[in-house]
């Protein structure tokens, strides 16, 4: 849906530029670099300097493109804005507000929250984990955790101090790190 919503847009908004070229090179006599610039210039409402002075019906043909191709640009524009740029603000906020939970659990130094998974019978639980040299986190990467034990790691401490979320699923874990750690309870229990 979101597809074909985007492609009816930039084919209504080809069809825009299209008239408007059409318009100029019948109305004005322009060639079609000097139409297409006309109703770019119109359509984005830059404005530059006209090509040469209109006539009356240019201009009247001015205006009509005016309000017709603003509108459909404008609406694009946010339509775009919507679908492409929303969701990667969605995902910058919750990374730094995970960030912002781990550093009260470094605080707090104890399992926090509980999420309700709807539909799922068990819960999953967020619990700080020091690794040891001989925890069976030691020298793993967050792939091989996921894997063999069912745990996402949600954030990490590395031993200078700093936390980070997006851990590259190659990355290694070891000892002295500290881990924001998400399954069930039983899983997180051997820990």
């Amino acid at each position: 849906m979101e597809g074909s919503k985007l492609t009816v847009l930039i084919l209504i908004l080809l069809g825009v530029l299209a008239i408007g070229a059409t318009g100029y090179m019948q109305i004005e006599d322009m060639n079609l670099l000097d139409a297409m610039y006309m109703t770019s210039i119109t359509v984005t409402t830059v404005g530059f300097e006209e090509v040469h002075p209109l006539s009356s019906e240019g201009k009247v043909f001015t205006i009509i493109l005016m309000f017709a191709g603003i509108g459909i640009v404008i609406y694009t524009i946010s339509y775009l804005g919507s679908t492409l740029v929303e969701p990667a603000i969605r995902r910058a906020r919750f990374n730094h507000r995970t960030v912002d939970e781990a550093m009260i659990l470094e605080e707090e130094r104890e399992t926090t929250d509980i999420i309700d998974i709807a539909g799922s019978k068990d819960n999953l639980v967020l619990k700080e984990v020091g690794v040891k040299a001989r925890s069976p986190l030691n020298n793993k990467t967050k792939a091989d955790i996921l894997k063999r034990q069912g745990i996402v790691v949600m954030a990490m401490k590395d031993r200078s101090g700093n936390y980070k979320t997006g851990i590259e699923f190659h990355q290694k874990i070891k000892s002295g790190d500290i881990l924001l750690l998400m399954g069930t309870p039983k899983e997180l229990k051997k820990y």
